[in-house]
């Protein structure tokens, strides 16, 4: 459990920072961020990467209603609340796999590498689309392709989860060996 701290402290980071940083409202950004938690916790701690979106989903909703309840147009923050929530999706996730040996340190390091790089490659997307809406008036067009850009973002996240999800459960139809094994065991 102590892997799922991590995570848990960049999403707990995530909440705090909307919290604290409106002036509007902190309290219902706060429920609204502390249910994610809630979430993401029971998550980890049952190992059940099933409902961990929702949690996520629920961080992600606190920070939205902190940029709804600002008086400015843009966070300069958001690329990097973008890449606390990629890192903490991510070792959340990777918190949940199953772990049949002690992986190595090669593969520690080519998975903190990658970790990085999503992070750091989230950032300066996010950082790129902030200047591109920078450069412009905000028009509704703008407005409903973030919107819908954020969405599908989600959606993916979900989606890859439920695969992760219904990737180990046996199909349809099959059994788990051990099961097999166990019923013809007792046949002799």
């Amino acid at each position: 459990m102590t892997r799922a701290v991590l995570p848990l402290s960049l999403l707990a980071g995530i909440v705090v920072y909307a919290a604290t940083a409106t002036e509007r409202f902190p309290t219902i950004v706060l429920a609204v961020g502390a249910a994610g938690l809630v979430v993401n916790t029971v998550a980890l701690a049952g190992g059940w990467p099933s409902i961990l979106p929702v949690g996520l989903v629920g961080v992600a909703a606190a920070y939205a209603v902190f940029l709804a309840f600002r008086s400015e147009s843009v966070d300069p923050w958001a690329p990097f609340v973008a890449a606390a929530l990629f890192a903490a999706a991510e070792l959340a996730f990777t918190f949940l796999e199953p772990l049949s040996a002690r992986p190595s340190r090669a593969l520690q390091a080519r998975q903190l590498l990658t970790l990085g790089a999503g992070a750091l490659g989230t950032a300066i997307f996010g950082s790129a689309l902030l200047l591109v809406a920078g450069e412009g008036g905000s028009s509704v067009a703008l407005d409903a392709a973030g919107i819908l850009a954020a969405v599908a973002v989600m959606a993916v996240v979900a989606g890859l989860a439920v695969r992760r999800a219904t990737q180990d459960a046996p199909s349809a139809g099959q059994t788990s060996r051990a099961v097999v094994t166990t019923f013809e065991d007792g046949m002799d």
